[in-house]
């Protein structure tokens, strides 16, 4: 099978699949998992181990075939992981649910009290944790012939760890006084509480100051407010029944759809903005693109222009013209959506160095100290290390994530004072036989060799 011919059915599979993910946010009571089932079924041949790693080859010489490769690796490992998987997630779930129910009490001392409480009862998390990556890595070995997906992702992507790594603790530290003094005005302790507890942060994320003070939000406003004129291929669907945020490109331009929570508020708009943001980048490619350059690309790209467009929220003037808020809130708003959003940013930094540190042959003790130390200087706020599995993620999605943010504080400083639309050849179209936008193809976009990416980091986030 040639490259261009899997292509085409890899392109062909992912509509299947993506119709059906639709029909389950909007329809669920015509979902049928059969169906999904079936489609992955009639394409057995990608799920084999000889098959995968013959990609795996193709993709260390050729770098044009990486991103089908990615994709196909990535689906083949959820399919031979999905029981263990499926079990430790379950695990996890339990706890978070138990936890998202202690820490939405206003008292301090008694969200302190329920996040010791559930760690002295779920104790065990910690050893469920270290035994499911052994097993994991065990699975890996016997399937895949490669036991660390971390290592393997790396150098079959040629990824820089070191120069992430750098720019990671780069924006921890350009970044870390304006967080220091917006959080004090954010977490407002009692007089003898000397120190910010882990579980308040998630009472803040959890608890909206703003959500009283917000109107209805209407999306052709944002529209307008954007610049884009084509959004008619951008289908936003609310519904109680969606868990998270998400966008989902089926067929590209022509049908994007942005599944969020029926709400309103600063975390709403916050999220319908990024969703957004995909949605646009989404439905302003060329339909000729193959895949593997659309919804296949490095996904650091349309988070990119996901994180750009959320950005938004810091200009005053752009807040001023939805109309969802008094102006007499604006200016504390804005002070609101910089923390969150710098501590989103920081989050990711952390994540990638958690995910190159869990790479590395470390104890898990090592590993957990290592995290306590990490989150605390990090965040202002004391953290319990029995959580630290918490944190321990995926090195793609955390790197994607980090050229995300990076990119889009850098896209917010290019396109100033423009439109969307009079910046559209630049955003909009790739370099040839690359999933990049010409735009980010432009010298000073390449963080990975220059530092012209502090500029933007300054200008939004320094005291």
């Amino acid at each position: 099978m040639t490259i261009g011919t899997l292509s085409q059915e890899v392109e062909d599979f992912w509509v299947k699949v993506s119709t059906e993910i639709k029909r389950m946010n909007m329809e669920p009571e015509k979902f049928n998992p059969t169906a999904l089932e079936n489609y992955y079924d009639e394409k057995s041949v990608w799920w084999k181990k000889d098959f995968i790693n013959q990609l795996i080859d193709e993709a260390r010489r050729n770098k044009k075939t990486r991103n089908l490769c990615n994709f196909l690796l990535y689906e083949y490992v959820n399919l031979v992981l999905y029981d263990l998987d499926e079990y430790f997630i379950e695990e996890k779930q339990t706890f978070l649910r138990a936890l998202t129910k202690g820490i939405n009490q206003t008292s301090w001392s008694l969200r302190k009290q329920t996040v010791q409480e559930l760690i002295s009862s779920h104790v065990s998390m910690s050893t469920h944790f270290e035994q499911y990556y052994k097993q994991r890595s065990k699975k890996l070995e016997e399937e895949l012939g490669h036991s660390c997906l971390n290592k393997l992702y790396a150098e079959m992507n040629q990824a820089d760890i070191e120069r992430y790594t750098n720019v990671c603790v780069n924006i921890l530290h350009l970044t870390k006084d304006l967080y220091w003094y917006l959080q004090k005005k954010t977490i407002k302790l009692e007089s003898h509480i000397l120190e910010a507890e882990w579980q308040d942060l998630l009472f803040i994320q959890k608890n909206d100051p703003f959500h009283q003070c917000f109107k209805d939000i209407n999306t052709k406003t944002i529209f307008t407010a954007l610049g884009h004129l084509n959004y008619q291929n951008i289908f936003i669907h609310e519904s109680n029944i969606v868990s998270r945020p998400n966008s989902l490109a089926i067929d590209l331009p022509n049908e994007i759809y942005i599944f969020i929570q029926k709400g309103r508020g600063s975390e709403y708009l916050q999220s319908l903005l990024h969703e957004i943001g995909h949605g646009i980048y989404y439905s302003s490619l060329k339909k000729e693109y193959h895949i593997e350059q659309k919804q296949l690309g490095f996904r650091g790209i349309t988070e990119a222009f996901a994180y750009s467009t959320q950005l938004l929220l810091l200009d005053k003037n752009f807040l001023a013209s939805l109309n969802v808020i008094e102006d007499k809130h604006i200016e504390a708003l804005i002070d609101y959506y910089k923390w969150d959003f710098l501590r989103q940013l920081r989050l990711v930094c952390v994540q990638f160095l958690l995910a190159v540190k869990h790479m590395e042959k470390n104890t898990y003790e090592s590993l957990m100290n290592f995290t306590k130390k990490v989150i605390e200087e990090t965040f202002f706020v004391h953290f319990p290390k029995e959580l630290y599995w918490l944190y321990i993620g995926d090195l793609k999605t955390s790197l994607e994530y980090v050229a995300g943010w990076v990119w889009g504080i850098q896209l917010r400083h290019y396109m100033k004072g423009c439109k969307l639309e009079q910046q559209k050849q630049e955003l909009f179209t790739l370099r040839k036989d690359s999933d990049l936008p010409l735009v980010l193809n432009r010298e000073e976009f390449n963080f990975l060799k220059n530092d012209a990416y502090q500029i933007g980091v300054r200008e939004l986030f320094t005291y």
